[in-house]
Parts: C-alpha cells; structure tokens; sequence
C-alpha cells in the first residue's frame, strides 16, 4: 500500500511530463509556421461565354449602365430628343476586338445611362466585334429579315447586334432592362395623365 501511495504521484506527473517531452515541443513550434503557410484556393473557373454576363458587366469600357450622367467623365451634350439625352465622349478608342468602330453614343433618360450604342462599317470590322460578342456572351438569339441581328438577353441588360446585309455596317446597342421598365412606366402614367384630364 505504501508502494502505491509512492508511485501515485508519478503516475499522475507523467501526462505533464509528456507535454514537456522535447518532440511535443518540436511539434508545437511546428504548428505556428504551418498556420502561417499560405493556402492556395484555385481561382474561381471563368463563366462561360453567357449571357448572364451582360449582367455582371453591366456597362462597356468601365461605363455602368444606371450610371449618373455626372459621374462620367468626358461627356459631350449632342441633343435632347423624346425625354432622351444624347452625349458622346472625345476620350473614347475608336477600336474594340481589333475592329474600327465609331464614337460610342451615349443615352441618359432622367440623368441615367439607358443606352450606349456604337457601330462598324464593313464586313470586317463588323464581323469582328460579333465574333468578341459571341466570345463574351455565347452565340445569341439570332434573327433574319434583310438584316443579320443578333439579341442576348440578362436579368438587367440587353445587347442587340444588327447588321445591314448590304454594306455589312453594324450596330451594336446596350441597353439598361430596369432603367427602360421604369421610362415604359412613366410614359404610360403620362399617357394615363392626359386621358383622365380630358
């Protein structure tokens, strides 16, 4: 019995004993390099050209659709026209997907990027921005009728081709879905307006 009293407090030492142990120890000094080790997440795989980002883009060059008309830089006024504004920029590339393109146009309604559009001539150039389009956002919906269009179509935003089928000039239109929702609104609340005053 006296030999158990004896070992007993030994016995109990032991487990602090091991945590003094020299390779607990180097295991502890291990752990804070290993937690400051950097740990590579794969970067997110690209969408797939898509119309869903039209969405994520939302804009052109930098210039957001539902931008304030004040907030983009370079603006010059052309001329107000059915409750539109229409500015272009002197700052902006007359290239885009290795193609000559024209000025983009600006369309402001209430203060508001509605629309920006621009457009190529000839059949190079042309078919060079649609092959970056369809690149970008898949093949679209296409549509014939003297004219080579092409329409795709996001929560937010629609982008529309159209070609002349002869001298192969293009225009290309972004347009602000929410932005023409609310103008459609408007010009029937006015139209609602007018009815009931007469």
């Amino acid at each position: 019995m006296r030999l158990i009293c004896l070992l007993f407090p030994t016995i109990l030492a032991l487990p602090v004993a091991a945590q003094h142990s020299p390779s607990t120890k180097t295991k502890a000094a291990a752990a804070p390099a290993s937690a400051n080790a950097k740990v590579v997440t794969p970067a997110p795989a690209p969408l797939p050209p898509s119309p869903q980002k039209l969405d994520l883009h939302y804009g052109f060059r930098g210039v957001g659709l539902e931008a304030d008309s004040a907030a983009v830089q370079g603006l010059s006024y052309d001329r107000h026209d059915n409750g539109l504004t229409y500015c272009h920029r002197d700052t902006d590339s007359l290239s885009w997907a290795g193609a000559a393109v024209d000025a983009p146009k600006y369309a402001f309604y209430r203060g508001k990027l509605l629309t920006l559009s621009f457009s190529t001539k000839g059949a190079a150039n042309s078919h060079a921005v649609l092959a970056r389009l369809q690149a970008l956002y898949g093949p679209g919906e296409q549509k014939g009728n003297g004219q080579l269009r092409f329409t795709w179509r996001g929560e937010k935003a629609l982008l529309r081709y159209e070609e002349s089928s002869t001298n192969n000039n293009a225009v290309i239109t972004l347009t602000s879905l929410p932005l023409t929702i609310k103008r459609q609104q408007d010009v029937s609340g006015v139209i609602e307006q007018t009815a009931a005053n007469h």
